[in-house]
């Protein structure tokens, strides 16, 4: 079609924010959501908490390794386990009185705990006394995961000494122990 002498077509010259404005109302007439335009919502919801009583870890019976022999050409290992039993790795010898510990943890009835040392192969802990060097080289226990039934648990600990050539006379060693809360094992 073709315009009539004359006539000249006015541009109507309109602002870039003309588009934009006409695609917020057509979105919004459409059902899309405008944020500028959206009313704020506030829902509430609960959080739950239930505050229980701290684990508690108390000794029940002393670990004892009891009298030994000392080595008399390399210093040796003296392991006795959780459950008793005593092995060497050397010419020394146990000779009587050993004895595992046993520890009693505390806690909320049915919790699954953890137990721990920081006693290990590469961590020991001097032993002090007598004369020579003797060191308690790691600690194990009968479980690392207990449950607590009635709220408490036991747990027997055994471990291993470590003792030079020379050594003699009374040793006291120390060891550390933690319990926590962990999930059941499956």
């Amino acid at each position: 079609m073709k315009r009539p002498p004359g006539r000249r077509s006015k541009r109507v010259k309109r602002h870039p924010w003309t588009k934009v404005l006409a695609g917020l109302l057509v979105s919004g007439w459409l059902g899309g959501a405008v944020s500028g335009l959206a009313v704020p919502t506030t829902e509430t919801f609960n959080a739950d908490a239930e505050v229980v009583e701290d684990l508690t870890v108390s000794e029940s019976t002393a670990l004892d390794f009891g009298k030994m022999v000392a080595p008399t050409d390399v210093t040796q290992d003296f392991t006795l386990a959780p459950g008793g039993s005593t092995s060497t790795t050397g010419t020394g010898s146990f000779v009587s009185g050993q004895q595992p510990g046993n520890l009693t943890i505390t806690g909320p009835d049915e919790s699954f705990v953890g137990v721990d040392s920081s006693i290990s192969g590469t961590t020991v802990s001097g032993c002090t006394g007598g004369t020579g060097t003797v060191n308690l080289k790691d600690i194990t226990f009968s479980s690392t995961l207990v449950q607590l039934v009635g709220g408490t648990a036991g747990v027997d600990v055994g471990g291993t000494l470590e003792a030079a050539v020379g050594a003699s006379g009374t040793f006291t060693c120390s060891y550390d122990v933690t319990v926590f809360f962990t999930s059941p094992a499956f």
